[in-house]
C-alpha cells in the first residue's frame, strides 16, 4: 500500500495486587489495592488542550520531587527518605515539596515556585462538577536510585480520568548532559515492522537512534542484565492489567521528552500494552529522537490508532 508521509512532524524533535521483583536495582513498582479505580468515570474525555496542560505539570513537578528525594537521601533536610517512598497520594507530594521548600536553599525556592505556579494553572483549569483531579492522581513509583548515572522516570495513576502516566525527568546531572550530547546514532531493529511486513514504503526492517537516549533506555543493568526499557514495559504491562481500560500516557521535558517518545514509540507497539486506545506521548521540548526512518515508524503506528503524539 502507498503511504503518506508527513516527514517533517516529528524525527525528530499520571500512578494492583502485587509487586515486582525486588531484587531490580531500581524503585520497586508496589500495585495499589485500590478499589477507586474500579469507578466509572462519568466525564468525557479531556481536550487536548487539558490534556497536554496536565502532563506539562507532570513534566514540571518530577524535577521539584526528585530534588527534594535527593536532598532527603544526603541527610540535608528533616524529611527522611522513607517518608517520601511511594505510593502516596500526589497531594500529599505536593505537600511535602511546600513543606521542603521552606527550609532549603534559594534554589530549591524558584523551582518551587515554578511548580506552584504550575499546579495552580492545573487546579483551576480542570475542576470538574466542584471535585479537584489532582485529589485522586497516585504516585505508584519514582525510580531514581541511580539518578547521578541513569535517567529518572515515574508512575502515575489518575483514577478519574482513568489514565496511566509515565513521566520522564529532563537533564539535570552531568551525565543527562552528556547523554544528549551522545547524538551520533545506533541502528536498531524496527518494532512497527511486523506490523507492515510487506510495505516498505510504510516503514523500514531498522530504524536509527540518537544514541544518548538509546543507552539510557537500552543498556543492561550489570547485576540484573535487563534494560530500563524491558522494565519499564514489564511494569505498565501489570498495571495495564490492573486497571483494564485505562488510558496510557507518557511525557516528559527536555531531556524527558526524548525518552518518553522513545518509550511511548516502544510501549504502543506492545499488543500486551496498546488494546482499546492509543499510546498518547506529550512531549515538551524534546529534542530530536532519531533519523527519518524512526519518523515514518512512528507515524505508522499513528495511522494504526495504536500511538498519539
Amino acid at each position: 500500500m502507498a503511504c503518506d508521509l508527513l516527514k517533517n512532524s516529528l524525527c525528530c524533535g499520571e500512578w494492583g495486587i502485587g509487586k515486582t521483583k525486588k531484587d531490580r536495582d531500581s524503585a520497586t513498582l508496589e500495585l495499589v489495592d485500590d478499589e477507586a479505580y474500579l469507578e466509572q468515570s462519568d466525564l468525557p474525555r479531556p481536550s487536548i488542550y487539558e490534556e497536554a496542560t496536565e502532563m506539562l505539570a507532570g513534566a514540571m513537578v518530577i524535577y521539584s520531587f526528585a530534588d527534594v528525594r535527593s536532598l532527603a537521601r544526603k541527610g540535608e533536610i528533616q524529611t527522611a527518605l522513607t517518608e517520601l517512598e511511594p505510593p502516596m497520594a500526589v497531594d500529599q507530594m505536593m505537600r511535602i515539596i511546600a513543606t521542603v521548600n521552606h527550609e532549603t536553599s534559594t534554589e530549591l525556592k524558584q523551582q518551587f515556585g515554578k511548580f506552584e505556579q504550575t499546579h495552580a494553572f492545573v487546579s483551576n483549569n480542570n475542576n470538574h462538577n466542584g471535585r479537584r483531579d489532582s485529589s485522586q492522581l497516585k504516585l505508584l513509583q519514582f525510580v531514581d536510585d541511580h539518578s547521578e548515572s541513569e535517567c529518572v522516570h515515574a508512575t502515575v495513576i489518575n483514577p478519574k480520568r482513568k489514565r496511566i502516566t509515565i513521566i520522564f525527568r529532563g537533564s539535570v546531572t552531568q551525565q543527562d548532559f552528556i547523554t544528549d550530547a551522545k547524538c551520533h546514532q545506533t541502528k536498531i531493529a524496527n518494532p512497527a515492522k511486523r506490523f507492515y511486513p510487506e510495505d516498505d514504503s510504510c516503514t523500514t526492517d531498522t530504524i536509527n537512534i540518537h544514541t544518548g537516549f538509546y543507552n539510557y533506555l537500552f543498556k543492561k543493568n550489570k547485576n540484573t542484565g535487563e534494560t530500563r526499557l524491558h522494565i519499564m514495559l514489564e511494569d505498565l504491562k501489570l498495571l495495564v492489567k490492573q486497571y483494564p481500560g485505562y488510558r496510557v500516557f507518557v511525557t516528559g521535558h527536555s531531556l524527558g521528552g526524548a525518552l518518553s517518545t522513545l518509550f511511548g514509540f516502544y510501549a504502543a507497539a506492545n499488543d500486551d500494552i496498546q488494546k482499546s486506545h492509543p499510546v498518547t506521548v506529550v512531549s515538551v521540548a524534546s529534542p530530536y529522537v532519531g533519523n527519518i526512518k524512526f519518523c515514518v515508524a512512528f507515524q505508522a503506528l499513528e495511522r494504526l490508532g495504536r500511538l498519539q503524539h
